[in-house]
């Protein structure tokens, strides 16, 4: 037990008188480092503590810079989120509406393709109309000049028996008549006409219609001249 004691005592002491050895080095080497170094590096290592101090700081900026920035990243993102949500929410009734207008689109052509063929049917029975028109011209001037010959046939039989007179006056209140009578009937179609094209928008009646309407008028004057 002695023995352990003094050895131990003796680790003891050792490692003092190392510790000692160490710290002795340790300082001397120092003072010769320091002895060693230039006249301006002590103003060196002074600024060098101060940009350490500087960088040191600009680093804790940094730091909290970045830290705001991850802040802002989240809320970004967050925003982000909500205005897919939104978007998501309204793109149903976006597309609803794309597919309504579009199908209003597709009912005004098919309109507008349907009034178009309706000008042209309309065109066809003005087109008629207005042959119908020269047709009942040409037939009136065809009746007034056989009026007119069968007139002066009767005034040249009647002067051969002496009553040319009378006849004169007969064909000239014929003639008249005639003419009165022809003027009557334009004017009754052109106004049918135009009560025709004046309608047209408002009345759901096809070409077919028409031309049968128009067929029956001239069927009804046709037997007033006869």
């Amino acid at each position: 037990m002695a023995a352990q004691e003094q050895n131990q005592e003796r680790i003891f002491h050792d490692g003092e008188h190392y510790q000692k050895l160490l710290s002795s080095y340790l300082g001397l080497s120092f003072t010769i480092f320091v002895g060693l170094l230039p006249k301006n590096t002590i103003p060196l290592l002074s600024a060098l503590q101060n940009k350490n101090k500087s960088l040191s700081s600009k680093l804790i900026q940094t730091e909290d810079q970045l830290s705001q920035l991850l802040s802002r990243r989240k809320e970004d993102a967050k925003a982000n989120a909500r205005v897919v949500e939104i978007f998501a929410s309204h793109r149903h009734a976006w597309r609803q509406e794309e597919k309504r207008l579009l199908q209003q689109i597709d009912d005004c052509a098919e309109e507008i393709a349907y009034l178009k063929s309706k000008f042209e049917d309309f065109e066809g029975v003005e087109a008629d109309l207005k042959a119908s028109i020269e047709d009942l011209k040409r037939d009136v001037g065809e009746r007034d000049e056989m009026l007119n010959f069968i007139s002066r046939s009767n005034c040249e039989m009647e002067d051969a028996g002496g009553g040319g007179g009378d006849c004169y006056g007969e064909v000239g209140l014929r003639y008249g008549k005639a003419e009165v009578a022809a003027e009557g009937v334009v004017d009754e179609i052109e106004i049918e006409m135009g009560s025709v094209y004046g309608e047209r928008n408002n009345s759901g009646f096809g070409s077919d219609f028409l031309n049968s309407a128009a067929s029956k008028f001239w069927s009804e004057k046709a037997s007033l001249w006869q």
